[in-house]
């Protein structure tokens, strides 16, 4: 409940940007998606900083302090952006919500600490699917919230972190930094580098191909299919909601009957079948066939999540995870750039080749490359699936 309110939040704020702009001094449309695409890197470059050192704080002092710390910083800074007069706040104000933002691994880090190794990978899709329906939600909430004022959404925003800040406070124990519970099991547990590095980097080359759907997916079905704006809307709500429910259901059955590295193995064919028909799809039925596979192969990010997990004491699962956000943050700053532009070549109306499918046949290819990865690399480094902790 906790990553979902807190996802809602980032989500509220999506709907108003450009009427926020457009009051702040953008001049049109063209001007105020150039400016939110700047805001949008200020953010995410935040949480690439933030993200592993905050994870790694968390280790040292503890999940709750760091999480209730971060979560009052993000509650002042969305009423600052209520009271913003200039762009030059509003860019300060979405630095600071990136770095106070970045708590998603400190949840992460703290599902690890309260579950067993079996659980584990379930209940880090237990997170997944929080977050990917408060992103689902949030603009919804915002675009009602909106219509009493373009600045409303920041105070529900702020108001939602602060019902978060006292969820904390009552339900969350302290751990792991003030119970040494795991001190004395983990004191002769290594931080395995190799196998972190090996499937560090599988999670990185998933993240970087998935990008190509929040990044292109807007223009790509404008231009291939003329879908509207809210057709657009409607199938990204689908995809959010089809990869919930294979977060709750379809992960923890895979996880149990076939193991970590298969269900990631599984959840990379799927990304790259998916893509592969998404770049070709002429038809509706078949853009509906690929975003649902899409969403099925969603399962390999917790599965990922939880292999890295495995191969850390308790004492490091803040910095694991936390590593594995600042990795999430990289791919989203390195893919947007690169599907866009990727998008932009084979569009032109007068090229000889015209695909707008181009973005996703990258995609598939990279989801090609990181399933290589996992099943001759990843896969020989990571510890055979007797061992636990």
């Amino acid at each position: 409940m906790i990553v979902f309110t807190d996802m809602v939040g980032i989500g509220l704020i999506i709907p108003v940007m450009p009427d926020l702009l457009a009051e702040l001094g953008a001049l049109d449309l063209g001007s105020a998606a150039a400016i939110g695409g700047w805001l949008v890197f200020a953010y995410t470059a935040a949480q690439l900083v933030a993200a592993p050192l905050l994870g790694w704080l968390s280790d040292r002092v503890g999940r709750k302090q760091v999480i209730v710390v971060a979560l009052v910083g993000l509650m002042l800074d969305y009423l600052v952006m209520y009271f913003a007069a200039s762009l030059l706040v509003l860019f300060i104000g979405r630095i600071v919500a990136g770095a106070c933002g970045a708590t998603f691994p400190i949840a992460t880090a703290y599902m690890a600490d309260i579950s067993r190794p079996e659980n584990r990978t379930a209940n880090f899709g237990l997170i997944e699917a929080a977050a990917g329906i408060g992103l689902i939600a949030g603009p919804a909430i915002g675009g009602a919230a909106s219509m009493l004022d373009a600045r409303a959404p920041f105070l529900v925003a702020a108001l939602l972190i602060g019902m978060n800040i006292a969820c904390v406070l009552v339900f969350l124990e302290g751990r792991p930094a003030e119970t040494p519970t795991g001190a004395g099991r983990d004191a002769e547990t290594p931080l395995r580098l190799r196998p972190l590095l090996a499937v560090g980097s599988v999670f990185l080359l998933a993240e970087l191909a998935i990008q190509a759907l929040p990044a292109t997916w807007a223009y790509f079905v404008m231009l291939a299919f003329g879908w509207s704006a809210v057709d657009t809307g409607l199938s990204i709500a689908a995809y959010g909601i089809c990869s919930a429910i294979a977060q709750i259901f379809i992960l923890p059955f895979a996880a149990k009957r076939i193991g970590n590295k298969a269900t990631v193995a599984a959840g990379l064919a799927a990304g790259a079948g998916a893509f592969a028909l998404l770049a070709i799809a002429s038809q509706p039925w078949a853009v509906a066939v690929g975003l649902a596979v899409g969403a099925a192969g969603t399962i390999a990010f917790p599965a990922l999540k939880a292999m890295a997990s495995r191969e850390a004491p308790d004492e490091a699962q803040g910095r694991v995870q936390g590593l594995l956000a600042g990795a999430t943050s990289l791919a989203i700053l390195a893919g947007s750039v690169a599907m866009t532009q990727v998008f932009a070549a084979f569009t032109p109306a007068d090229r000889t080749i015209f695909f707008p499918g181009a973005p996703f046949v990258l995609a598939s290819i990279v989801f090609i490359v990181a399933l290589l990865l996992l099943l001759f690399g990843a896969g020989q480094s990571m510890s055979k699936p007797g061992r636990s902790r």
